[in-house]
């Protein structure tokens, strides 16, 4: 509801139609058209994983795990949510004409969001939903354990790297080095596990 009374209050003060004008700053500083589906879709995306954590827990095969592991878990649902409502307000300050370089406050929340699920992921008891799910850590609780210290140290130098590189705020560095940052540390906590 207060993403569509921004909408409207974007449009209907400039004198612009919904769809004529491009708004703030994008990610990599590309224009981004800022609608109702713009200001909504974050809005609708935490709804979703409100809903999606909530069913995930009453359908774990492994609920004693998850019993066990609620505490983490909350905590998993609590940052993803605020990290949500982080992002739809970047949106809304971009909507309302602030110059808000997405390019920075993007990078470095998911980094925040990185160092506060791994930090906990160490504690996670094996499950089918939340951590690095191959067959051997399935199947081996001394594999959970390991694969998850090490994915943990690993996405915590990732999260300090997206910080550190968000911070910057250049977006050719952010570009290329994330996505092989990312893609390096899954292949080596598969390998790993």
């Amino acid at each position: 509801m207060y993403g569509y009374s921004v909408w409207l209050g974007v449009f209907s003060s400039s004198g612009r139609s919904a769809d004529s004008g491009l708004l703030g700053r994008g990610w990599y500083a590309r224009p981004v058209r800022c609608n109702f589906e713009c200001l909504m879709l974050t809005r609708l995306i935490t709804a979703g994983l409100v809903v999606l954590m909530a069913v995930l827990t009453r359908i774990e095969p492994r609920k004693l795990n998850i019993e066990k592991s609620r505490k983490v878990y909350v905590i998993i649902w609590i940052a993803m949510t605020v990290f949500c409502f982080g992002l739809h307000l970047v949106l809304v300050l971009s909507a309302l004409g602030r110059d808000v370089h997405v390019s920075v406050p993007v990078p470095v929340a998911v980094g925040v969001l990185f160092l506060t699920i791994e930090n906990y992921m160490g504690n996670v008891r094996s499950n089918f939903f939340v951590g690095v799910k191959t067959p051997w850590t399935l199947s081996s609780d001394l594999s959970w354990n390991k694969t998850h210290r090490l994915g943990g140290w690993l996405f915590v130098l990732l999260g300090l790297l997206m910080i550190s590189t968000g911070s910057i705020g250049y977006p050719t560095l952010l570009k290329t080095l994330i996505p092989i940052s990312i893609v390096g540390v899954v292949l080596v906590t598969f390998v790993y596990s």
